[in-house]
């Protein structure tokens, strides 16, 4: 299933031009009310990342 997905979506072969990433600054979003993934592990993760980050938790009205 996988591999046709993977054939159906042309960006999924496409390869990239570039040597190398440029540098940015990196935001982290997530969900206060995420149903997928808890929020906390989430902002667990993304402070476990060697990368400038920026953490922001969106809220649901």
């Amino acid at each position: 299933m996988t591999r046709l997905l993977a054939r159906i979506a042309p960006g999924m072969s496409e390869i990239c031009p570039l040597s190398e990433l440029p540098w940015t600054e990196y935001v982290y979003i997530c969900g206060a009310d995420d149903d997928a993934i808890n929020p906390a592990w989430e902002q667990w993760a993304a402070s476990r990342q060697p990368i400038h980050r920026c953490q922001i938790q969106l809220r649901s009205r």
